[in-house]
């Protein structure tokens, strides 16, 4: 894939599963008063920004390539996915990600 590489911005649509654990780790931060993962909360599809940090190259097999991803958050803190699919803008779910939409 052209311009697959560490460091490029994408965006990353979030999972029930992501958005659950992101939630509470702010919960456990809140109420220990901690400042370590503070920020609003989120939701399952909500689309935000992340780098990637590392391509592996035909991972899925057929030209395929899985990314980790360092996602930024609105907040303190970020979240790390690994091994996700790309997926264009036609074919979005959970747990993909896809290159930044034109303003």
């Amino acid at each position: 894939m052209n311009g697959l590489v560490e460091g490029r911005i994408v965006h990353y649509v979030l999972t029930e599963e992501d958005a659950k654990e992101i939630n509470i780790l702010r919960y456990a931060a809140g109420i220990a008063k901690s400042k370590m993962h503070t920020g609003n909360s989120v939701v399952a599809n909500e689309h935000f920004p992340a780098i990637i940090t590392r391509v592996f190259h035909n991972e899925y097999g057929q030209g395929e390539h899985g990314v980790n991803l360092q996602v930024f958050l609105d907040g303190n803190d970020s979240y790390w996915v690994c091994s996700r699919r790309f997926a264009e803008p036609a074919d979005l779910k959970a747990g993909t990600w896809h290159w930044i939409e034109p303003a």
